[in-house]
């Protein structure tokens, strides 16, 4: 599980704080939505000791990248997969 807050879209990125499961501390993530890949291209920064948590960014794109398609944008959302 990844917990994203704060999120917030611009004419070209999407950002927003991300929070691995079990940890209290932030992180950030920042989507150009105008590139060609933009999980290649995407800029983040997990927690001190959450860097195993690459997986967790992967599934975080894909739902801000969805987002970014829509015309409203939540301020949270958590998102889980199994």
């Amino acid at each position: 599980m990844i917990r994203l807050k704060n999120i917030k879209k611009t004419d070209s990125h999407i950002k927003c704080d991300i929070i691995p499961e079990d940890s209290k501390a932030v992180g950030y993530l920042d989507i150009d939505l105008k590139s060609e890949d933009s999980y290649k291209t995407a800029n983040y920064s997990l927690p001190a000791g959450y860097e195993w948590c690459k997986n967790h960014v992967s599934h975080a794109i894909a739902e801000l990248i969805k987002m970014g398609k829509g015309k409203e944008i939540p301020k949270e959302k958590s998102i889980m997969w199994h």
